[in-house]
């Protein structure tokens, strides 16, 4: 702007200087009036340009504001809900937390004892039980019964958090009612029941579904009268730990889900049953252990536990005391995981068989 105006105020004391005639003045004043409209057109569209821009700026600020009231909104609605499902999480632990089994049960039952518990979140999928039989009849051979009879079952259900929470109040349940009101105590048979009824409680009889609901189950009865150990699994085993050898006592490779397996219209699960001396110190345990993450290699990349380390650290700890090595094995899985996250439920029992 400042330069166009020095231009025309040359333009004009040219013009008086030269005595220039009337008709180049004319010419000097057309000259002017253009650069004058010209200027005109310049400075009216500044204005314009800087009303639009005022405006977008105007509609801009108020779009954000509109957006972050938005955004504050949909976060207290995220707190709200987040502060109801936390409270619900709660109560459905104490639920879990009544029906499941409690480590001063284990301790009853055998007072040299230790329970690892860890769900990954507020409530798990794994669950022990446990109870502790009197003059019930105990059949796995002809004439065969028992006055005194300790069950011990694990389990590790599909998932973890709210769906493996929800199939162990459906375990547990049918646990009861086998155990406690149709008196099978037999493990192989409380698997066979178990599965039948789950079953009906998942309603998965049709063989196309690819759902996989279901639990992987231990279940141990020890008849402390007789000296002896009865043992049937579902993808779970039993280990025993003498003098620095550990046995496995293998369960069936098939899941309790109510499907058929491959070989068999219906499910038939081994019984094993083996003598047990004092010293002898019992493991059962689900996968939450051996399957977490951790321990980077020279890649730096993380990778599982394993089933052969974690028996490995169980080997290795095995002359502690077993409040000693319940510490030992919490420590050594601490350090394996590092600042990962846990990978699933974490559930290790072991019990020493006194003299």
């Amino acid at each position: 702007m400042k330069e166009q105006f020095l231009f025309l105020k040359k333009l004009i004391s040219d013009s008086l200087e030269q005595n220039d005639t009337a008709e180049q003045a004319l010419k000097y004043l057309n000259a002017i009036q253009k650069e004058m409209a010209l200027m005109d057109f310049k400075y009216n569209r500044l204005v314009s340009e800087k009303s639009i821009l005022a405006n977008f700026l105007e509609q801009t600020s108020r779009d954000y504001e509109d957006k972050i009231l938005e955004l504050a909104q949909a976060r207290d609605a995220a707190e709200t809900s987040l502060t109801k499902i936390n409270a619900s999480l709660a109560y459905a632990k104490r639920i879990q937390k009544a029906v499941l089994g409690h480590t001063a049960q284990v301790k009853t039952l055998f007072p040299n004892s230790f329970v690892i518990y860890k769900p990954r979140d507020v409530i798990s999928g794994d669950f022990f039980w446990t109870t502790h039989l009197k003059n019930a009849p105990f059949v796995p051979q002809k004439g065969f019964d028992s006055s005194s009879l300790k069950v011990i079952i694990v389990a590790d259900c599909t998932g973890h958090g709210v769906s493996g929470a929800f199939l162990t109040l459906i375990g547990i349940t049918h646990i009861n009612d086998i155990i406690k009101a149709k008196d099978i105590h037999q493990p192989h048979l409380i698997l066979q029941e178990l599965d039948a009824l789950v079953s009906i409680s998942l309603h998965e009889n049709n063989t196309n579904d690819q759902v996989r609901d279901g639990m992987d189950i231990g279940v141990m009865v020890f008849d402390e009268i007789h000296k002896k150990l009865y043992f049937a699994g579902a993808k779970q085993s039993l280990y025993v730990l003498r003098e620095k050898e550990l046995i496995r006592i293998q369960g069936n490779n098939y899941t309790i889900d109510g499907r058929t397996n491959l070989q068999a219209t219906t499910k038939k699960f081994d019984l094993h049953c083996m003598d047990f001396y004092p010293n002898d110190v019992l493991y059962m345990y689900t996968d939450g252990a051996q399957d977490q993450f951790g321990g980077y290699d020279d890649k730096g990349q993380s990778h599982k536990l394993t089933s052969r380390k974690f028996k490995n650290l169980l080997l290795e700890t095995q002359s502690k005391d077993l409040e000693d090595q319940k510490k030992c094995l919490q420590e050594e899985l601490q350090k394996w995981r590092g600042t990962l996250a846990q990978t699933d439920d974490v559930l290790i029992i072991g019990m020493r068989i006194e003299q």
